[in-house]
């Protein structure tokens, strides 16, 4: 019995932590035009700071032309475009797109555009895409889009045990310890 006892202990020790991610995390969603430093008054999000989790977060409208659906999953953005122009176009200045800013951003070791994101034909690009901190920033100035255009970006996680993964990993090993111990006493 106490050796079934110190497996169980042993295999809750050395469980595979779960992987720190967005699902849970506030976030913020601010339009940035004409460049990073400045928040655009004409475009407002329906919904910022919100928690992400489960269905879209916000429809961001830009001066009530463009409603940007923003639907984050664990580990994944998806932005759909709206808009009734016939191939409208960002404006080429220093930065024109969005900027999401929360804690959850920091864990994220990388974000990736997915091969079957086309953005006006490809201007939108890998390089367009700036993790940085506890920001997650969006420039696709002077790329153009049409009704339906999505962006599709994947991130990856560094294996950071969440804090109640700690604390099962801390209690095992000093419960597989305090077995061992008590094992050398009995024995002694």
């Amino acid at each position: 019995m106490n050796s079934l006892r110190f497996l169980a202990l042993a295999a809750m020790a050395f469980s595979t932590p779960a992987l720190a991610a967005l699902d849970g995390t506030s976030a913020a969603v601010a339009y940035h035009f004409p460049d990073l430093g400045t928040v655009y008054g004409s475009a407002t999000p329906s919904v910022s700071p919100f928690v992400i989790g489960a269905g879209v977060e916000s429809i961001v409208d830009v001066e009530g032309v463009t409603f940007i659906t923003v639907d984050f999953t664990d580990l994944g953005l998806s932005l759909i475009f709206n808009t009734e122009l016939n191939l409208p176009t960002w404006t080429n200045l220093a930065f024109n797109g969005l900027v999401f800013t929360g804690s959850g951003f920091s864990g994220l070791t990388s974000a990736t555009l997915l091969g079957s994101s086309t953005f006006g034909g490809g201007e939108f690009t890998q390089g367009d895409i700036t993790l940085v901190g506890n920001q997650l920033q969006l420039n696709w100035a002077n790329a153009p889009y049409a009704d339906g255009q999505r962006i599709d970006i994947a991130f990856a996680s560094g294996v950071v045990p969440e804090p109640a993964t700690w604390a099962m990993l801390i209690t095992g090993f000093g419960l597989v310890g305090a077995t061992l111990r008590r094992r050398r006493a009995i024995t002694a």
